[in-house]
């Protein structure tokens, strides 16, 4: 990973959590959970997410969004 790369990837990471906070304070009901994800264009292995859900809770949901899309039959 290049110096360049680690810096992006720092203030993308700030970034979620800023969103990530913002979502907590501002929008998200009572027993709600999100999980957001960022990733660079063409580039494999470098996607960061951010939740406010348990790890295991979050696996569930992206699994659960990506069956979802999957099945929809849009293409991508």
């Amino acid at each position: 990973m290049t110096e360049r790369h680690e810096h992006v990837e720092e203030m993308m990471t700030e970034q979620l959590q800023a969103t990530a906070r913002w979502i907590q304070a501002n929008t998200l009901p009572e027993g709600w959970g999100f999980a957001v994800c960022m990733v660079p264009f063409n580039e494999t292995g470098a996607a960061l997410y951010v939740s406010n859900c348990e790890r295991e809770d979050a696996v569930a949901l992206l699994r659960e969004t990506a069956d979802v899309l999957e099945a929809s039959g849009v293409p991508t």
